[in-house]
């Protein structure tokens, strides 16, 4: 963990440590400046494409071991210790509730990382982000990862959630909030977050809710770690789920690492983007 990445962009390359690539001061110092909330996403792709792959016919794409790796890990921690709220997807909750998905954040449980809780909390932030569900089916309960943060569970639905399910959350102690008829719109879901005090959202919630949220205007950074290694399979996931988008979403290059020390010496890239906007 303590070999050093090069930095490709900007200029000048140079050697830096892995540890606190991420962790950028100005980030939040941006967010709170605008007059909503700043988004950012991240993912962790192969080189043809891939984020999750299905382990054999028949079964959802997840994903593998062959992709994930705890330098990427570390990087993902200090992207999401940084947040105000983190938006989750109503899958991630049922994955977690049949013991196939990982704990979102694990700072307390890995002791090299105590860096990231001495970083938040001396910008006296709580000790963890606040989480909002994103789902219009609501086919979930609250469970721990709802409860971990200390606050009431928040669930962002349209009205076309089953009032049966929006009662049921409910009576489990969320707050359950309609931000559109047959769909969440994204200015309403920004006024609501921005409202309760968010500046800085991380999107947790899968290529799904990233399409959702470029397509509406709101995604504003993605993180994106390209690992040198192919996986192919015929059923697989993308960064992005919907419909095309049209006009195509175009990004400006904010900062690109190189890894040599990952995946068994394949390598990977840390790059960090920013969504262009129309002038």
């Amino acid at each position: 963990m303590h070999t050093p990445i090069l930095k490709l962009f900007p200029p000048p390359s140079e050697e830096r440590p892995l540890e606190g690539t991420y962790l950028d001061p100005s980030l939040r110092e941006q967010a709170t400046a605008r007059n909503r909330p700043w988004v950012i996403a991240n993912f962790i792709t192969s080189l043809d494409g891939r984020i999750a792959v299905a382990a054999e016919p028949g079964l959802p794409p997840a994903i593998p071991k062959d992709l994930t790796n705890p330098r990427d890990w570390r990087l993902f921690q200090e992207i999401a210790i940084q947040a105000d709220l983190w938006l989750i997807s109503g899958h991630y909750l049922r994955e977690h509730a049949e013991g196939a998905a990982q704990e979102l954040l694990q700072i307390e449980r890995e002791p090299s990382w105590s860096d990231l809780l001495a970083w938040r909390s001396s910008r006296g932030l709580p000790p963890r982000p606040a989480i909002a569900v994103l789902s219009t089916r609501l086919d979930f309960d609250v469970t721990d990862p709802l409860r971990e943060s200390g606050q009431s569970p928040l669930i962002l639905t349209s009205e076309r959630a089953p009032r049966g399910r929006v009662e049921a959350l409910a009576s489990q102690g969320a707050e359950v909030l309609m931000l559109g008829d047959d769909r969440i719109e994204g200015s309403r879901l920004l006024d609501t977050l921005h409202q309760r005090g968010h500046s800085l959202i991380y999107s947790t919630a899968g290529p799904r809710i990233a399409h959702m949220l470029l397509r509406q205007g709101v995604l504003d950074r993605l993180y994106l770690t390209i690992a040198a290694r192919m996986l192919g399979g015929v059923s697989f996931a993308t960064i992005l789920e919907g419909e095309r988008l049209m006009p195509p979403a175009d990004w400006s290059l904010q900062s690109l690492y190189f890894d040599p020390h990952a995946l068994d010496g394949a390598g990977q890239l840390y790059a960090c983007l920013d969504r262009r906007t129309a002038p």
